[in-house]
């Protein structure tokens, strides 16, 4: 479980992700095993490991995160947003949901509940800060967002957002997501 990074011996990717579930809360261990996924490591090295760490402290950990994660999650949001909505009793979102019409494709949004014409979008402040920095309005980036948005609803989904400190709160995203589940009744499918 030993690499070379830059000339510096380190634990496999793997390993590290490993070690930090068992050691970390929930939420913090799914956020390093989801960005472990999504950077290669197979869902065998993370069996290997699992079984490796059969009597170490913090293995029923490191067993639910394995079994939760999913590399799909673009971000540590995405991933604190995933455990927050198990949390909330809510149902599995499909991640990485595409949006499109007839004429193609309109948009990937980071969650579909497709049985419910929702898609939920996780949004950091950086996202939009990094348009702005390019060059990009204020005024031209909220734009660009209600187009999209748009564009989703004209497709008959309902698009519903939230931020970082939403991702951890199970009262709050439970409520948010649960009112674009119900605003979604009236949208004809």
């Amino acid at each position: 479980d030993v690499t070379e990074v830059g000339g510096v011996r380190v634990t496999s990717l793997a390993r590290t992700a490993a070690d930090l579930a068992r050691g970390v809360q929930f939420a913090w261990g799914v956020i390093a095993m989801d960005h472990a996924l999504r950077r290669g490591v197979t869902r065998t090295e993370l069996d290997r490991l699992v079984e490796a760490a059969a009597r170490r402290s913090g293995v029923e950990t490191l067993r639910r995160v394995v079994a939760f994660a999913d590399g799909r999650s673009q971000s540590a949001a995405e991933s604190a947003s995933r455990v927050t909505m198990d949390r909330a009793g809510l149902p599995a979102p499909t991640l990485q949901f595409r949006v499109s019409n007839p004429s193609g494709w309109i948009a990937d949004c980071d969650f579909g509940w497709p049985d419910r014409g929702v898609v939920g979008e996780v949004d950091g402040e950086g996202k939009y800060d990094e348009r702005v920095a390019r060059g990009s309005s204020a005024g031209k980036v909220v734009r660009e967002q209600q187009d999209r948005d748009e564009l989703i609803r004209q497709c008959r989904w309902w698009p519903t957002h939230w931020g970082w400190s939403l991702a951890w709160d199970v009262q709050g995203l439970g409520d948010r997501i649960r009112g674009a589940f119900e605003s979604a009744l009236g949208f004809t499918r």
